[in-house]
């Protein structure tokens, strides 16, 4: 079972355990976060510094996904709506 949305890792555990484990589960975030990382090394463009600031663009904004987007990154999350499918 290939995890291909955005949202689906968020409750791979609970998909994990209604096919009863039985289904290898392949979470495309993970792979695409690996490849990523291994890319960034690469070039030398890995921050590997331990204070980090997070900054998150959207490209649609609603104040349930911010408020959601909070529980994962424990406190106060501010995100900005970029403007990338808007015809300008």
């Amino acid at each position: 079972l290939i995890l291909a949305c955005t949202h689906y890792p968020l409750i791979k555990k609970e998909i994990a355990s209604y096919y009863r484990h039985a289904v290898e589960i392949i979470d495309s975030a993970d792979i695409v976060a690996k490849a990523v990382k291994k890319d960034l090394s690469e070039k030398k463009l890995l921050h590997t510094s331990s204070s980090v600031r997070h900054r998150f663009f959207v490209s649609d904004f609603t104040k349930s996904f911010e408020k959601s987007t909070g529980i994962f990154f424990e406190g106060q999350i501010q995100l900005k709506r970029h403007p990338m499918w808007d015809n300008e």
